[in-house]
C-alpha cells in the first residue's frame, strides 16, 4: 500500500530513537572476545557485585538516554546519561542530592559524592557497551591524576576506580538473566 513506507520509516525512527543509534555488527553479540582492560563482562559484575546476594557494595551508573532507562534497568543502576557527564560543567544524576557549588562542580566532585570518598568501585553500563565505554573514558580522564590539583598524583594515578560493563544490558541478557529485556 502506499502508505506501508512511510510507516516503517516511522516504525524505523522510533525504534532508533528508543534503541539508540545502530550497533553496526561486530563485538555487540554476547560471546565477543574478552574485554579489554578496564571492562568487566556481565557474567563477572553479577557474581562479585550483584546487590542483595551478599556482593561487594559497588555503584553502578546507567548512561543511557532517560527514555532507554525508563523502558527497563537494573534496579540498584543510578542513573546518569552520558550527555550529563560529558557536558561542561557537567550535570550530577538527578537522583543524587548534589551538596556542592553549582559553578564550581567538576566529575571528580561528584564521582567523590558517588563513590563516597573514592571507597567504592563505579561500574558504568548501557545497552550494548559502547556509551559506557565512552563515558568510563571520559570519567577516567578526568579522574587521573597529573601530579597538580585536588586529585593529582604522580605517574597518573587514578582516584576512582571506574569499570565498563563491556557489551552492556544486551549481554547482560544473553549471559546473566534471559528474561531480561531486549530492545
Amino acid at each position: 500500500p502506499a502508505g506501508a513506507p512511510r510507516a516503517m520509516d516511522d516504525l524505523c525512527r522510533t525504534t532508533e530513537g528508543a534503541r539508540g543509534p545502530s550497533c553496526g555488527g561486530g563485538g555487540c553479540a554476547s560471546g565477543a572476545a574478552p574485554p579489554p582492560p578496564g571492562d568487566v563482562t556481565p557474567t563477572d559484575f553479577a557474581e562479585r557485585y550483584r546487590s542483595g546476594t551478599g556482593g561487594t557494595k559497588h555503584v553502578l551508573v546507567d548512561v543511557r538516554s532517560e527514555r532507554q532507562f525508563g523502558m527497563c534497568g537494573l534496579p540498584q543502576a543510578v542513573h546518569w546519561p552520558l550527555g550529563d557527564i560529558a557536558a561542561d560543567p557537567p550535570v550530577p544524576p538527578a537522583s543524587l542530592a548534589w551538596d556542592g557549588d553549582e559553578g564550581e562542580r567538576s566529575l571528580t566532585d561528584i564521582l567523590e559524592q558517588i563513590t563516597e570518598e573514592g571507597s567504592l568501585p563505579l561500574f558504568v553500563l548501557c545497552r550494548r557497551g559502547v556509551a559506557s565505554a565512552a563515558a568510563a573514558g571520559i570519567l577516567r580522564e578526568a579522574c587521573v591524576g597529573d601530579g597538580e590539583g585536588k586529585y593529582g598524583a604522580p605517574g597518573g594515578v587514578e582516584r576512582f576506580e571506574i569499570y565498563n560493563v563491556a557489551g552492556g544490558l544486551n549481554r547482560w541478557s544473553d549471559d546473566v538473566d534471559p528474561s531480561f529485556p531486549k530492545y
